[in-house]
């Protein structure tokens, strides 16, 4: 970008930013007085509600920065994008930007490229991945926008490619919670169940870097063009480390090409894929919210898991010396198993089957075609790898943004698109797949030698103790559900002190709410709490999230009517988890 960047002096002897762009200067501050001008700028953003997200356009010089974060609070997540390198490189001169990010607590992201070294500060590639850690489904509502003076008109393309980036998540985050909501239940069922796997699985941070350097991924996805070349995935085996997504599983073993790992993340999932006995010789990779069904259905010899948001498990390995990843898994099983594959260090990846759109009108491999003037759905235009017209949906068209954005954020790793169909993925280098395999599958390695030569994360002898562990656990969803009970009960007394006739002194009040902080404190301080989220999500989630929406001048009983509210909409969905923990088998031997 061809712009100066100067720092000028206000008439009150502060500093200020001017920008010259094709020759016309803009002053970012107030010549006058530009701290009394940020202070009236952020006072619109005063006390905002607890738990909400300000994404501020600009940066500046910091003066808007720390009014605004002045004006927000401690509650609210504040994250600025600053679009211009130049402002950065200007005011990193006499400003440490990091510093000022972590005494506030807000996230800076910039057009330049991010240093290791300086925390909180993330370049712009990073944008859509700090967007996933801060800005969640819950707080939808809760998200307010902020345009610093004159950086709209200074930099339109930037501003537009921003609003663009959030749009997408914003969509992202709606898809999100109609997935918590439909989902939910099962999820809790799943990550319960999956105590019964834990303790002869194994962990995904053990096959990092394992593999050789000159060794290329191949990511098999079920998109429509997979039938072109799926015989010739047979010249790959032992050249590559093949990874299939689960959908696909059924066509390479029909062509009898038996995947190196196999990728399935979803809560509920199609059985009838995992029909082929030939499935459990191939470890499958998964996440802790994935289907236990498809586990009791395979015997999988070996269950490797990538990632999970329970923070009981998690603990689990921590304390076993493993961390379990914490990589941008995207929402679908192929954008995981990209991730995946970027994560264990793969140099080449070569995907295969990943159209992201409707190829021959068809969605799927094996499906049969599509009539597009009665499809049903929103159909959007996008470019193939041929450079003609290609239609896809609104799902795939998000997934193929994803792609694009990871691409260019794992720029170490080349992504060789030889799916020889569907849409173009900006960033990879498109070739058949006969010419990927010429050129990056040369050598043979013992592929399966290297994946058998990791052990599980928990010992043989360990094993029996941490399945007594578990049992010993889910004690504490009765104590929970107790404590919770209490704080219903306390919420109804408070009622009644400010219905009373004779009112409550001072006194009686704070000790009341002592008590129900407590108990608010006890259950956000639980490792049940992400359980119990996830039924109140599947449950009662847009009943949960209204509760936090009244106006923060309702009279005091109306303050313990909502409180009551808010226990026992817990209670219901502990009730609800622990009665999955209860009916938690493990065999007989691990089980005194």
């Amino acid at each position: 970008m061809n712009v100066d960047v100067r720092i000028a002096e206000a008439k009150d002897g502060n500093g200020i930013l001017e920008v010259v762009k094709e020759g016309q200067t803009y002053r970012l501050n107030s010549i006058y007085k530009p701290f009394a001008e940020a202070e009236k700028f952020a006072k619109p953003y005063t006390d905002l509600e607890d738990n909400s997200v300000l994404l501020v356009f600009g940066f500046g010089n910091g003066i808007f920065a720390d009014a605004l974060m002045k004006a927000c609070g401690q509650t609210t997540k504040v994250i600025f994008y600053e679009p211009c390198e130049a402002v950065m490189e200007c005011i990193k001169e006499c400003l440490d930007v990091s510093s000022f990010c972590d005494s506030r607590n807000c996230e800076l992201v910039t057009d330049g490229i991010a240093s290791e070294q300086e925390e909180h500060i993330y370049a712009i590639a990073e944008f859509p991945i700090v967007l996933n850690h801060y800005v969640h489904y819950h707080q939808i509502k809760k998200i307010q926008f902020c345009v610093l003076p004159k950086y709209k008109e200074l930099f339109p393309e930037q501003y537009t490619e921003y609003q663009g980036t959030i749009e997408f998540h914003t969509q992202m985050l709606y898809a999100n919670k109609q997935t918590a909501e439909a989902l939910g239940h099962i999820t809790v069922e799943n990550n319960i169940n999956m105590l019964k796997y834990i303790p002869e699985s194994y962990c995904a941070d053990s096959f990092v870097n394992l593999f050789p350097d000159n060794m290329p991924a191949i990511l098999v996805s079920a998109g429509p063009s997979l039938e072109k070349n799926i015989k010739e995935l047979r010249q790959a085996k032992g050249k590559t480390c093949i990874v299939c997504v689960d959908t696909a599983v059924r066509y390479m073993l029909r062509e009898n090409i038996l995947p190196d790992m196999i990728v399935t993340i979803d809560p509920r999932k199609e059985l009838s894929l995992f029909d082929d006995e030939r499935i459990r010789e191939i470890p499958l990779v998964g996440v802790t919210d994935m289907s236990c069904r498809v586990l009791e259905k395979t015997q999988s010899k070996k269950l490797i898991l990538t990632q999970t948001e329970n923070p009981y498990i998690q603990n689990l390995y921590t304390k076993a010396g493993h961390q379990l990843g914490n990589f941008e898994s995207g929402g679908s099983v192929a954008t995981m198993a990209y991730s995946f594959c970027h994560y264990l260090g793969f140099k080449q990846l070569i995907l295969v089957g990943q159209d992201l759109a409707l190829t021959g009108n068809q969605m799927y491999a094996g499906k049969e075609k599509l009539s597009m003037d009665h499809f049903g759905r929103e159909l959007i235009e996008v470019e193939d790898v041929y450079g003609e017209t290609i239609y896809t949906t609104r799902d795939y068209y998000y997934y193929l943004k994803w792609f694009e954005q990871m691409v260019d954020l794992y720029s170490e790793m080349q992504v060789i698109d030889a799916t020889e169909g569907g849409a173009k993925i900006n960033g990879t280098q498109v070739m058949s797949l006969q010419e990927a395999l010429a050129e990056y599958a040369k050598e043979k390695y013992d592929i399966e030698g290297i994946i058998e030569s990791v052990e599980p994360v928990f010992k043989p002898e360990d094993r029996q103790e941490l399945v007594e562990r578990f049992l010993h656990d889910r004690r504490s969803y009765h104590y929970l559900v107790k404590k919770l009970e209490e704080g219903v009960s306390l919420a109804k007394k408070g009622i009644k002190m400010a219905c009373a006739v004779r009112q409550p002194n001072v006194q009686e009040y704070k000790k009341l709410n002592r008590e129900m902080m407590k108990i608010c404190e006890m259950y956000d301080a639980s490792d049940a709490n992400f359980l119990v989220q996830r039924e109140i999500d599947a449950a009662d989630l847009d009943n949960y999230m209204k509760l936090w929406e009244k106006e923060l001048t309702v009279s005091t009983q109306e303050q313990y009517e909502i409180m009551q509210q808010y226990f026992e909409c817990i209670v219901r969905a502990a009730k609800s988890v622990k009665a999955v923990y209860d009916e938690l088998e493990f065999e007989d031997e691990f089980v005194k």
